[in-house]
């Protein structure tokens, strides 16, 4: 999984730069601390951070010396950019997120960029407030363990959407709502879409 997530990391922030000098290691910078440009903006970058360093924390219990050479800098450019309270809310999402949104994540990093004057600091991992898909749901936590991400498939769903309108809702592959659903399925004990849309219902989702 690390290779996975440093190459995510050089595809955000270094991938489109203007080439490296001759006879420099393509790892030794990235294009952005030097000047470049983020490919799909400070969002998705601070929450790609955030997977790396949760990764780190779980699996070394500490950041490297790798870490402190690039991501280090990475992290500070962007805050300042950003500023603190919005790139540590950002960051903090990224080392919470469970694997499927790590793989959404990662679809997001790999899809072309928006054009020139798009909007760049949002995606698919962050919802527009006024979305109903993505409405905290009433009473505090998510019901049966659901994180925010299933509760909007699981929304999307009772609304009637189908897996691939649902996919196009959310920008991403029908196959990943399909694993949503898989593990909403799990976590709140049916077996079918009705079944779902009747714990939508009843918990007040829809």
């Amino acid at each position: 999984m690390i290779g996975c997530l440093v190459l995510m990391i050089y595809f955000e922030f270094d991938a489109g730069q203007p080439p490296h000098e001759p006879g420099q290691s393509p790892y030794q910078l990235l294009g952005y601390l030097t000047g470049g440009t983020l490919l799909h903006g400070p969002v998705t970058a601070a929450r790609l951070l955030g997977v790396m360093a949760a990764w780190e924390d779980k699996v070394i219990g500490r950041h490297t010396v790798q870490w402190d050479a690039m991501v280090t800098p990475l992290c500070d450019k962007l805050s300042a950019e950003m500023g603190a309270a919005r790139f540590t809310r950002e960051f903090g999402i990224g080392k919470a997120m469970p694997v499927e949104d790590i793989v959404e994540l990662a679809e997001v990093v790999v899809r072309p960029p928006a054009a020139p004057g798009a909007e760049q600091d949002t995606n698919s991992l962050a919802p527009s407030p006024t979305s109903p898909a993505s409405a905290t749901p009433p009473g505090g936590p998510s019901p049966a363990g659901l994180t925010p991400r299933e509760v909007e498939v699981l929304r999307l769903v009772a609304a009637g959407l189908t897996n691939a309108q649902a996919a196009e809702q959310l920008s991403v592959t029908p196959r990943t709502i399909n694993a949503h659903l898989t593990s909403i399925y799990s976590k709140i004990g049916v077996t079918s879409r009705a079944g779902a849309i009747c714990f939508a219902v009843d918990h007040g989702l829809t």
